[in-house]
């Protein structure tokens, strides 16, 4: 329980983006068009592609401590290029360095806080775990991005000053964990032996690549639609300090809406659950279309909040599905398509959205999204087994 007490202050801490809420407009500001900044995007989201599956692999063969310790390195070498640059070249080695760093963090979280229930034997309370993780990494984001509006009164650069000091107090957090393994320590699988447990649990579970390309156009699709609302709610003339409390507000809403999640997946049934969620975003997302300011400003928070209800309930899903020894490989999968899908759309919505009204645009590719999500997910579901869990058929490689 201390460990992952640790845990949870680590994801807070590591979580401080002063800047999430208001980048597009700093680099507007640093007089970057749309387009330019769609650029930087997608190179972020394809060094993210490049290095989710080695990633994944990273953290099942290093194990978890040590990629999150890795992963926050290279956040705070992020955020010190942007202090000291403000040349396009070196802004997008630093979205380079940006991607190495997500790519490390993501996946080994959830992997991290499903092998400590498991290794207790309490598997069937992960779905409050990830909970009240996302509740500390949102709170944290609503803190940030309240703050970074005011902070960039005073200086932009202050922003990463302190994104950086929030950054080194999750790295002593993270240095005080112990690693979760399930294995004994004189068991350590090969890099050849994950990469073969992964290509046969996909080989042989094709179902389950329905289910893994569903969540990535979703939250590829929701993220760019989130990164994109700073400029949307610019264009509505709202104030860059007003815009990061906006997006403060939604992550306060969404800690509320994680810290309940797992109560109404154990109320409701989990897959009608997930076409609700999808069929409110669906009808906000037509909303938005409405030209008044109060009706796109409702449903901008209204979609985003939503994913914080969606994110928990499908990592329920997908752990209880996945083996121990390859899940951060394939949560890495997921990542991996997750950002190959934004670096492509990031880039084509900026473009377009220099000739088409943005707002259309995020509609039609996020209303085109859900489609997918919707005919993947149907397609999962009837065919998924009841009460199968994904294993490999490959022995652990100790030597």
């Amino acid at each position: 329980m201390k460990n992952r007490f640790y845990f949870y202050l680590s994801g807070f801490f590591g979580n401080f983006y002063f800047e999430r809420g208001i980048w597009i407009l700093y680099l507007l500001h640093l007089k970057f068009s749309l387009y330019e900044i769609g650029i930087l995007q997608a190179i972020l989201n394809i060094t993210m592609t490049v290095f989710e599956l080695p990633s994944g692999i990273i953290s099942d063969y290093l194990r978890r401590r040590k990629t999150l310790f890795l992963g926050h390195l290279f956040i705070i070498l992020y955020m010190l290029i942007f202090v000291f640059s403000q040349d396009f070249w070196f802004l997008a080695l630093g979205h380079v360095i940006y991607g190495i760093g997500l790519s490390l963090i993501s996946g080994t979280e959830e992997s991290y806080l499903y092998e400590s229930y498991e290794k207790e034997g309490k598997v069937e309370s992960y779905g409050k775990g990830i909970g009240i993780y996302v509740a500390c990494v949102t709170a944290a984001l609503a803190l940030s991005m309240g703050l970074g509006g005011y902070l960039q009164l005073i200086s932009w650069h202050l922003i990463f000053y302190m994104g950086i000091f929030m950054h080194l107090l999750s790295l002593i957090f993270i240095f005080s964990l112990e690693d979760v393994d399930i294995y004994e320590k004189s068991s350590k699988q090969s890099i050849k032996s994950i990469l073969n447990d992964s290509y046969n649990v996909l080989r042989e579970n094709t179902t389950l690549i329905y289910l893994i390309f569903a969540l990535a156009i979703f939250s590829s699709i929701i993220s760019v639609y989130y990164m994109y609302g700073q400029k949307l709610l610019f264009n509505l003339q709202i104030d860059i300090k007003e815009v990061g409390l906006i997006f403060s507000i939604i992550s306060l809403l969404q800690v509320v809406i994680s810290l309940v999640s797992s109560r109404i997946s154990d109320k409701y049934n989990q897959k009608d659950t997930i076409f609700f969620i999808l069929f409110i975003i669906l009808i906000f997302y037509l909303v938005s279309l409405i030209n008044n300011t109060y009706l796109v400003l409702l449903a901008f928070i209204v979609i985003n909040t939503l994913y914080a209800l969606f994110e928990p309930i499908t990592s329920v899903l997908f752990n209880n599905e996945v083996k121990t020894n390859i899940r951060a490989t394939l949560l890495s999968v997921i990542n991996l398509a997750t950002s190959l899908i934004m670096a492509i759309i990031f880039p084509l919505i900026g473009f377009l959205g220099e000739y088409i009204d943005l707002n259309i645009v995020l509609v039609i590719v996020g209303v085109s999204s859900l489609m997918v999500c919707f005919f993947c997910l149907v397609v999962y579901f009837k065919r998924k087994q009841p009460n199968r869990i994904v294993e490999s058929n490959s022995s652990i490689d100790i030597s």
